[in-house]
């Protein structure tokens, strides 16, 4: 099934990533797993925000299984 929705979330600074990474999970809990397709897009600063090893790892991991992905800008 496709997902009636398709968002883009972005990430421009490190300090910011939290705050877009909530807003990842709470459209995904309004909507409905499965009713809406998250990117996560990080580039300048925000990339360190989803290091694997960073404060945020368990909030990226929640909406991983949640069907989130997360892109890093190539040009950063």
């Amino acid at each position: 099934m496709m997902p009636g929705y398709r968002v883009l979330v972005h990430a421009s600074e490190r300090d910011r990533v939290p705050v877009a990474l909530n807003n990842a999970k709470n459209l995904i809990a309004g909507l409905g797993v499965g009713a809406v397709e998250v990117r996560v897009v990080a580039y300048a600063d925000g990339v360190e925000g989803l290091r694997a090893s960073g404060p945020n790892t368990a909030l990226m991991d929640l909406l991983a299984d949640s069907g989130a992905r997360f892109v890093a800008s190539a040009n950063t």
